[in-house]
C-alpha cells in the first residue's frame, strides 16, 4: 500500500510515491514553463502543465516499485489562489494567472468594498485580495466576457486535476475558504 504525493508547482510537476512507513520508492519531475507577457503578468499554460502532470504521473506509475507495492492514496499540494476557466468537458480556456500576477488590484477593491473588514473576516477567515479566485473569476470576466461565458468552473490546480483523474471537481472547506465566497461558519457557499 503505497503513497502518491503531487506537488501541483507553478514552475515545475513533482510527484513521489512512498511506503506507509515513509520509505521512498519512486519519484519524477517535469519543469513547467512561466510566462511574463507584460511587466507584472506571471502566467502558466494549463495544457503545458497538465502534459508535465500526465508525463511525470505516468513514470511514476511505470515505476517496478509501484508494481510491488501499489498505490491507495494520492495527495496534492498547491497554491489554492491560482484559478483558471475551465470548460463544460475539462477543457482550459485560458492561462493560469500565478499568485504573483498583478492584474485584478481594482476588482478586488470592489469586492473588498461590498463587507466591512470585520465582516469578511467573520464570514471568509480573510479580507478580499487580488489573488483570491473569485476575485480572478471576476477579474475574467471583467476582461474577457466571451471566455468567461464559455467556463463551467474556475478551478485552482488540485480541483483541475483531480477532475482529471476522477471526473469529479473536488475542494475541501479550507481551499473554498480562499474563494472569499465559502461562508466558514456554516460550511457551505455564501449566498
Amino acid at each position: 500500500m503505497s503513497l502518491i504525493g503531487i506537488d501541483l508547482g507553478t514552475s515545475a510537476i513533482k510527484v513521489g510515491a512512498y511506503a506507509t512507513d515513509g520509505t521512498p520508492l519512486a519519484a519524477a519531475h517535469r519543469p513547467v514553463p512561466g510566462y511574463h507577457p507584460e511587466p507584472g503578468h506571471s502566467e502558466v499554460d494549463v495544457l503545458e502543465s497538465r502534459e508535465a502532470f500526465r508525463s511525470a504521473l505516468g513514470e511514476l506509475a511505470a515505476h517496478p516499485s509501484l508494481k510491488r507495492d501499489p498505490p491507495v492514496a494520492i495527495s496534492f499540494s498547491s497554491s489554492g489562489r491560482e484559478v483558471f476557466p475551465v470548460g463544460e468537458d475539462g477543457t482550459p480556456l485560458g492561462r493560469c494567472l500565478s499568485t504573483s500576477d498583478t492584474r485584478g488590484d481594482d476588482v478586488a477593491a470592489e469586492t473588498a468594498s461590498r463587507r466591512s473588514p470585520e465582516d469578511w473576516q467573520r464570514l471568509a477567515g480573510h479580507v478580499p485580495r487580488r489573488m483570491d479566485p473569485v476575485n480572478r473569476a471576476l477579474w475574467w470576466r471583467k476582461t474577457d466576457p466571451a471566455t468567461a461565458a464559455r467556463t463551467r468552473w474556475f478551478m485552482n490546480w488540485h480541483e483541475f486535476y483531480s477532475l482529471l483523474l476522477s471526473g469529479r471537481p473536488v475542494v475541501d472547506w479550507s481551499d473554498a475558504g480562499t474563494w472569499a465566497t465559502y461562508d466558514v461558519a456554516t460550511g457551505d457557499w455564501s449566498p
